[in-house]
């Protein structure tokens, strides 16, 4: 992703494995961030048991511009080119079970209070 090339069903399958076996290994909790963009990917980490998932909603304009500030200020690992293949990629989970959706709108502070409150 670093190099601008989008990745593909066989490149994450070896990714999103470790996650499912981190999660069952687990067993306390962990928190794991990550894209999940389609339903097959969250189905195979809820396969681990007990997943919940935070679903950080923003408009194409909002996460382009925070792209772009993160890729300026650091080493940010995704390019701001392959924005729209992500987004052409995501299967919208908002409507699934155990998927907290929040708006980035909000500030961090705020976004994390929502997602403990739903949590809890």
């Amino acid at each position: 992703m670093a190099s601008g090339t989008a990745l593909n069903d066989d490149d994450r399958q070896p990714w999103l494995e470790e996650l499912a076996h981190q999660l069952k290994i687990h067993k306390g909790g962990c928190v794991i961030a990550c894209s999940a963009l389609k339903l097959r990917y969250r189905d195979s980490l809820r396969a681990a048991g007990g997943v919940r998932f935070i679903y950080l909603h923003g408009d194409k304009a909002t996460l382009s511009v925070r792209l772009n500030n993160r890729s300026a200020t650091s080493d940010h690992f995704m390019s701001s080119s392959l924005l729209d293949s992500q987004l052409d990629t995501l299967e919208d989970p908002s409507s699934e079970a155990g998927v907290i959706t929040l708006d980035i709108q909000k500030s961090p502070d705020a976004l994390l209070k929502d997602a403990l409150a739903q949590l809890s």
